[in-house]
Parts: C-alpha cells; sequence; structure tokens
C-alpha cells in the first residue's frame, strides 16, 4: 500500500512537471523568436511589402485642399467726408463695416 502511494505521487510529480517544461519550453522559443535578427528582418520586410500598396494607391489619390479667409473692413468718415443724397443735403456721418469671406476648394489630380 505504501508502495502504491509513493508510485502515484511520482506520477502525479511528473505530470506536474511536465507541464510546466512545456510552458518555459514556450517561453524560451518566443524569446528565441524575438531575439533573432533574422526573423525580426523577415518580419519587418514582411510588414515594409504589406504597406507598399497603401502608399502606391496614394500616389494615384487626388489631393483636396480647403481654405477659408475672413476679413473685416471697417472705415469711418470725418467731416470732411460726409456724403450728399440727390438733392446735395449731407448725409449724417456714419461708420461702415464689411465683412468678407472666401472660401475655396482646390482639388488636383495626377496625370499619367
Amino acid at each position: 500500500m505504501k508502495k502504491k502511494r509513493l508510485l502515484l505521487a511520482a506520477a502525479l510529480f511528473s505530470l506536474q512537471t511536465t507541464a510546466s517544461y512545456a510552458a518555459d519550453l514556450l517561453e524560451v522559443y518566443q524569446q528565441a523568436l524575438i531575439s533573432d535578427p533574422t526573423y525580426q528582418q523577415a518580419i519587418a520586410q514582411r510588414l515594409s511589402t504589406k504597406e507598399g500598396v497603401p502608399i502606391s494607391i496614394a500616389s494615384i489619390l487626388p489631393n483636396v485642399a480647403i481654405t477659408a479667409n475672413p476679413a473685416i473692413t471697417r472705415s469711418a468718415f470725418s467731416g470732411s467726408d460726409l456724403q450728399t443724397d440727390v438733392n446735395g443735403n449731407p448725409l449724417s456721418p456714419r461708420n461702415n463695416t464689411v465683412r468678407t469671406y472666401t472660401l475655396a476648394l482646390t482639388a488636383t489630380q495626377t496625370v499619367f
């Protein structure tokens, strides 16, 4: 009976250590891949090739630009700059404020 318990304990211990060695082996393998310059170069090459397609497509797409320019012009009239109506009567002086807005949309397309 004592031998059976000892044999059972040894079997359970061996199962437990095998699982822990497998996890350690996987971790060592992953660390080796991270440290391997040839493997890292292959990954970088694959990623750069994968990005090459969107970059080459971008050169044939149109470029669009929007510009907006608001401006305010204020002018004040003094006594010598009085305006008159049709009959020659002086109009009351007033200050003028003119607001202008310029909006431009520019699209360019590369032609081969």
